[in-house]
């Protein structure tokens, strides 16, 4: 019931479980001392109506004190009470900071690598939900596990020289609260991992639909993720069902044997006053109040278990993070910094395509112009050059690694042609169709094997593509040195001296030098997006990608941008722009290509797409932006 690498996790921690029990164990002492105080001043009662001359006056002197100890146990349990609280509040503290800050530095260590199918909004609930969940686990399940092996044992010694039949009768049964814990232990595991991985969906869902709406409202795919968050929500719904009625279930079972457990306890102290096996009636009240407290540790262990199966799971999802390898960045040899696409669609709901059809070559030290209307498919291209989106098909390679490759919707239309242009039970005889269906099948299997394998050269990719968002994405609580510096910390082991170094270099090519230890809230929306382009360059990429870069900026601050991008162009860099800046694209661009409706309609030098258009939707789109 205890999990050895969630336990290992604690570290140097371990120390303040072993002092919460220590503590718990003196206080049950403490509780003893208080029962055996109220059952000493029955027994005095007793004395002194039968007693006389001085052993009468020492009952009595023992009965006049007795409001003095127990007032004394009293304050030592409350004081017991304030430090066993305190401990496991500083334990809790310590978990979280250690486990928050293990996490912080692997998510950043890994980069962009996936998780176990884990995305950011998975990460940030287990970060945060799934610690404090832990913390519950390690604070209070761990100590009442440790409390309830030892306390009946404890207790066993007391009473055993006092009524022996009471104490193995009560020792016989305590055994079986852990024994229905354990048979039900295996099925709260799997309900539990099921809670997470459903929690974790719900808030991938929720975040995935929040976070693109924009572009789900344009390419109206918005109604169908609402129905996937519904159909999440409701999936989350009815594993919290299961767990509430598995939480149920046991604690019925767990009271049963508590409850009767005491109940067989005081029977037996009520037999032997009977048969004169007690020798009195304040021996028997102690018995009484000590057979309650034969079954508490247990009981209270039992009410703990729940959180700590539901703490256990979310430790499993923090240990998969942290146990997850980190890539070697220095092995990555750059032999071209060629992107190919090759067939490459992409739909958000599977039937309508937004990229249709694409296929591109960025070639070595270049800049690229993409421009088009809103909602022609221009950053959802630049999106899947860094596969921050997925392709629905199709083949992307990086100097010469396939980075995806999927042949699953070519079948799919095939065979929903095919659907359409026969009836139903010729389909069932069709070798054509047959065929094909066995291909899809394959293709699926091969999809699936191809997504285990491709973690490596997926994050050794991103890490020579710098990304530039539209909205800058810098990060807010550091300074403006440290939002250059932390990757190349972080991820390509680089010494603080050596990344300070560098930052400052950098900062001072975009004229922001005097602003290294300002926080980004203090930067101007120009120079924030100066920033977050020098963050991007600290990794040395070879190729630059910009989403709109210029946006959010006001006209002059778009100068200022677009000067720093033009001299990242002209120092030999691959350069990918999303622009609708067509001054800009025309002026500096390589090569210009032009989107409309998810399809690349005409590419070329910047004089054959300004000057010389081909296609009459460059020309209409031409006769409206110059």
């Amino acid at each position: 019931m205890i999990d050895k690498d969630l336990f290992k996790l604690l570290g140097k921690n371990k120390k303040y479980i072993f002092i919460v029990d220590a503590l718990m164990i003196i206080s049950l002492i403490l509780n003893l001392g208080i029962t055996g105080i109220i059952c000493l001043s029955h027994m005095c009662c007793d004395v002194n109506e039968t007693m006389v001359g001085e052993k009468v006056t020492v009952m009595g002197w023992v009965q006049r004190r007795r409001d003095l100890g127990q007032l004394i146990f009293i304050a030592l349990r409350v004081i017991l009470t304030i430090l066993i609280s305190n401990t496991k509040d500083k334990l809790g503290r310590n978990v979280k900071k250690d486990l928050r800050r293990k996490v912080y530095d692997k998510i950043l260590a890994l980069g962009a690598q996936s998780v176990d199918g884990m995305n950011m909004a998975g990460l940030t609930q287990i970060s945060m939900e799934g610690i404090e969940q832990l913390d519950i686990y390690y604070s209070t399940y761990l100590p009442q596990f440790f409390y309830a092996m030892i306390a009946p044992f404890i207790l066993f010694g007391i009473t055993i020289g006092l009524y022996w039949q009471s104490a193995v009768a009560l020792i016989c049964l305590v055994p079986f609260i852990p024994i229905s814990i354990i048979a039900v232990s295996k099925y709260a595991k799997k309900v539990f991992a099921k809670y997470w991985s459903k929690y974790i969906s719900m808030g991938d869902a929720f975040l995935d639909a929040t976070s693109g709406l924009k572009d789900l409202k344009i390419f109206k795919a918005d109604a169908l993720y609402n129905d996937k968050m519904n159909q999440n929500a409701e999936e989350f719904r009815k594993i919290t069902m299961k767990v509430l009625v598995m939480q149920l279930a046991s604690t019925t079972i767990m009271d049963l044997v508590a409850y009767g457990g005491a109940g067989l306890g005081i029977g037996l102290v009520i037999l032997g006053l009977k048969f004169n096996w007690l020798s009195s009636a304040s021996l028997a009240l102690f018995i009484i109040l000590v057979a309650v407290e034969f079954f508490l540790p247990m009981r209270q262990f039992g009410s703990a278990f729940h959180i700590g199966m539901n703490g256990a799971s979310a430790g499993k999802k923090i240990l998969t993070l942290l146990n997850e390898k980190e890539l070697d960045w220095s092995d990555n040899d750059i032999s071209s910094n060629q992107i190919e696409f090759k067939d490459v669609y992409f739909s958000y709901d599977g039937h309508r395509d937004i990229l249709e059809d694409i296929n591109l070559n960025f070639e070595n030290k270049g800049l690229y112009g993409i421009v088009g209307v809103s909602g022609s498919g221009k950053s959802t291209l630049l999106r899947c050059l860094n596969l921050l989106e997925t392709p629905t098909s199709g083949h992307i390679s990086f100097e010469g690694e396939t980075l995806f490759e999927s042949h699953t919707e070519p079948l799919k239309r095939q065979i929903h042609e095919y659907q359409n242009t026969h009836d139903k039970e010729s389909l069932k005889n069709d070798d054509g169709y047959i065929k094909l269906q066995d291909e899809l099948n394959k293709a699926k299997k091969a999809d699936k094997e191809q997504k285990k394998n491709i973690d490596k050269i997926l994050n050794l990719h991103r890490q020579k593509m710098g990304m530039v968002f539209q909205h800058f994405n810098v990060f807010p609580h550091l300074t403006c040195l440290e939002n250059i510096t932390l990757a190349p910390v972080t991820t390509k082991k680089m010494t603080e001296e050596d990344a300070n170094k560098l930052g400052l270099e950098l900062l001072k090519k975009v004229g922001l030098e005097s602003k290294a230890d300002v926080k980004p809230n203090n930067l101007s929306g120009g120079q924030k997006q100066r920033l977050a382009i020098v963050r991007a360059m600290a990794m040395s990429p070879d190729v630059m990608l910009f989403d709109e870069p210029t946006s959010a900026l006001d006209p002059e601050m778009v100068k200022d941008v677009l000067e720093v991008i033009k001299t990242l162009a002209d120092g030999g860099m691959t350069i990918v722009i999303v622009t609708h800046e067509m001054g800009f694209a025309k002026e500096i661009s390589d090569r210009v290509i032009f989107m409309s409706e998810g399809v690349v309609c005409e590419e070329g030098s910047p004089d054959a797409i300004f000057n010389h258009p081909q296609t009459p939707r460059l020309k209409e789109f031409l006769s409206k932006v110059l």
